[in-house]
C-alpha cells in the first residue's frame, strides 16, 4: 500500500478476495487500533454452508485499489425476515450512506442497511437469523 488513500467503497459493494465475493458491511477507519495499521480497512461477510448450517464469515480487509471490487447497484425486489416471516420489500438503492431505502407492497417504506441487500443479492436469501457468525479461517479468507 501506498501512503494515498484508495478511492473507498461503501457498505453493500462488493470485493473479490481469494475466489470468493465478500460484501463490504462496513469501512473501519483504523486510526491507533491496535494490531492494524493507520488505514482504512473493509469489514466484509459471505455466507458459507456447512451441510444444514448457515454461517456467516467475517474478514477484516486493508482498503486497496488493488483489490478487485464491484459497486452495487441493489434495486429490486427482495425477500427479508421481519418479525419472524418473510416480507417482499422493493429496494430503491437512493444512495444514502450506509442504507438502502425499502418498499412494501402496501406502500410502507423503511430503511436497511446496505450490506444486508447486496448479502441477499448475492446469496439469493436474507442474512439467516439463526446463523453462526465467525471470523474467517486463513484458508477461508
Amino acid at each position: 500500500m501506498t501512503g494515498q488513500l484508495p478511492t473507498l467503497l461503501r457498505p453493500g459493494d462488493c470485493i473479490r478476495a481469494n475466489g470468493h465475493i465478500w460484501v463490504i458491511a462496513f469501512v473501519l477507519d483504523a486510526q491507533d487500533v491496535a494490531g492494524l495499521p493507520d488505514w482504512p480497512h473493509y469489514f466484509a461477510v459471505r455466507l458459507l454452508r456447512d451441510g444444514k448450517r448457515s454461517v456467516v464469515l467475517y474478514h477484516l480487509y486493508p482498503a486497496d485499489d488493488r483489490l478487485h471490487h464491484t459497486a452495487t447497484s441493489l434495486n429490486g425486489i427482495y425477500t427479508l425476515h421481519e418479525d419472524n416471516r418473510k416480507m417482499a420489500f422493493l429496494c430503491r438503492d437512493e444512495h444514502q450512506g450506509m442504507f438502502a431505502q425499502l418498499q412494501r407492497a402496501t406502500g410502507g417504506s423503511e430503511w436497511s442497511t446496505r450490506w444486508r441487500i447486496a448479502f441477499n443479492k448475492l446469496t439469493g436469501a436474507d442474512v439467516p437469523p439463526n446463523a453462526n457468525w465467525r471470523q474467517a479461517l486463513p484458508g477461508e479468507a
